[in-house]
């Protein structure tokens, strides 16, 4: 997956910089070109769907490891209020 890292966005801005020359004068496509735009455009969408399934396996794992993390640790004692008095047993500590 790292080898796929930058090449998406490499290719959009390619695209862009394809289209961006004829943003005043327009373009004309034939039937071919406009089948390996679309193909592109299909070829990114699966580029940026794998990525955005490695993010969210990302932060899948993440949060578990947080939520282990938290389990793992012992909870606090609570200490009490400073108006609680302990209990002691008429016959004495037992």
């Amino acid at each position: 997956m790292a080898e796929m890292r930058y090449d998406l966005s490499e290719r959009l801005f390619a695209l862009r910089r394809l289209l961006t020359g004829h943003r005043r004068s327009g373009i004309f496509l034939d039937a071919t070109a406009v089948l390996a735009i679309v193909d592109q455009l299909k070829h990114f969408s699966f580029m940026a769907q794998k990525l955005e399934h490695e993010i969210g396996r990302y932060r899948w794992n993440e949060a578990r490891a947080q939520h282990l993390a938290a389990e793992a640790q012992p909870a606090t004692p609570v200490q009490p209020a400073g108006n609680v008095a302990p209990f002691t047993s008429p016959r004495g500590r037992s």
